[in-house]
């Protein structure tokens, strides 16, 4: 009876776990991972699960969080040294600032509206009043007024008017 010879398999390419894990932090997906140890992204993942006796998400989310967490910490770091963009960017981000909406801004114009029209009832027929009638939908940079600070800070009547 004759044996046969059995053939080895294919030899296990090598893979730098540190890498690994380093491009996990840096947010790689294990698609691109792979071709770094020039396999096939599932033996990549049948390697890691191997390796690690996790799936690959199961690794791949712990250290993306932990790519997240570097990342937040320094942006923190740079933010608090003087970096205005960051921490502008990071204000709206982590604690959900923003600037003002159109809608929000429209309807202060309304308001403004509404007040500029309440002044104008209440000044008509004073002498001096030459005002031209302005209409309500105009926006007021368009209306060409040409009236001196302190004509409307005694007209609104706020305290401390400069002359």
């Amino acid at each position: 009876m004759e044996l046969k010879k059995i053939k080895p398999g294919p030899v296990e390419k090598p893979i730098d776990w540190n890498k690994v894990e380093q491009l996990l932090i840096a947010g790689c997906k294990g698609t691109e991972i792979a071709p770094h140890f020039n396999m096939h992204s599932e033996t990549f993942y049948e390697r890691v699960l191997k390796h690690y006796g996790k799936l690959f998400s199961q690794i791949a989310g712990e250290l993306y969080e932990k790519g997240d967490s570097i990342l937040r910490a320094k942006q923190y770091e740079k933010a608090v040294k003087g970096d205005n963009t960051l921490l502008i960017w990071l204000g709206k981000n982590r604690l959900k600032q923003r600037d003002k909406d159109v809608v929000e801004q429209t309807d202060e114009i309304k308001l403004l509206r509404e007040y500029l029209a309440e002044i104008r009832l209440a000044n008509k027929g004073l002498p001096g009043d030459s005002r031209p009638e302005m209409e309500a939908e105009q926006p007021l940079l368009d209306k060409g007024l040409t009236r001196q600070e302190g004509e409307i800070q005694t007209e609104l009547g706020t305290e401390g008017a400069s002359e």
